[in-house]
């Protein structure tokens, strides 16, 4: 994590199945230097690899906002969450607790390429847990290069973190939506196979706030193959929120 100087929001980015926070690395050098980008790691990714994975949601963003409550400067820089697939319904889950803090605020959140939590859990892309098809499900998605796949060894390893992530949403059951107070932005690409237009436009359920939706570039994965474009849709927002927050303080 590269620090700021004097950030004035903290955004806390939570990635996909079958991916770490390496992703988010040169992020911090495309943002303004008023954003401090918090690249999350989950246990069994990356350095991380020997950890036993998560398999609950709501463990993943108590332990997660835990780790965020302790870091909290009174007067210091707000949070904002930002959550691609998976990493959505975690960004959304540690929103709300952050929320519901005393001592912490927060100034958005931006969800991508997933269902919302009401509709996710009748979304699932596949049906078994089995390794080829999970294998499957991924390479549709254009998620992983083809030469990481044939490495059995990363096979094994993506295959189990796909089969947690799995575990996770079908776990995740919202009974009674909360909406959140704060705005929303979600994103997604065109032709995204993971997402309808009516899964996308249901987040707005979501957000007693401000909402808005859009789309950047075309498939699943488009924060690799439109990043620039999603970075500079990043910093507007945040500093559109910011400046809204500070006229109403």
């Amino acid at each position: 994590m590269n620090r700021r100087a004097r950030p004035q929001v903290r955004l806390v980015c939570i990635g996909a199945a079958g991916t770490g926070a390496s992703q988010f690395a040169a992020w911090s050098a495309a943002l303004p230097e008023s954003i401090e980008v918090w690249p999350v790691l989950l246990p069994g990714r990356e350095r991380r690899i020997r950890e036993e994975p998560m398999h609950r949601i709501d463990r993943i963003a108590d332990e997660l906002t835990a780790e965020l409550l302790g870091r909290v400067e009174p007067g210091g820089p707000h949070w904002a969450l930002f959550g691609h697939s998976f990493g959505a319904l975690v960004g959304f889950e540690v929103a709300r607790r952050l929320l519901d803090a005393a001592d912490a605020a927060v100034d958005g959140l931006i969800a991508c390429s997933m269902p919302p939590p009401h509709r996710q859990a009748d979304r699932l892309p596949v049906a078994s847990d089995g390794d080829a098809e999970l294998l499957d499900w991924v390479r549709a998605a254009g998620g992983v290069d083809e030469v990481l796949l044939d490495d059995p060894r990363f096979a094994r390893w993506l295959a189990g973190d796909l089969r947690a992530t799995l575990a996770c949403r079908r776990s995740y059951q919202v009974d009674r939506l909360v909406p959140l107070d704060c705005p929303m932005l979600v994103a997604a690409g065109a032709g995204d196979p993971e997402v309808t237009d009516d899964d996308l436009e249901q987040w707005r359920f979501c957000t007693n706030a401000d909402f808005e939706r859009v789309t950047v570039g075309h498939g699943h994965f488009f924060l690799r193959s439109h990043q620039q474009a999603l970075l500079e849709l990043i910093a507007d927002r945040l500093t559109r929120w910011r400046s809204a927050r500070s006229s109403s303080t």
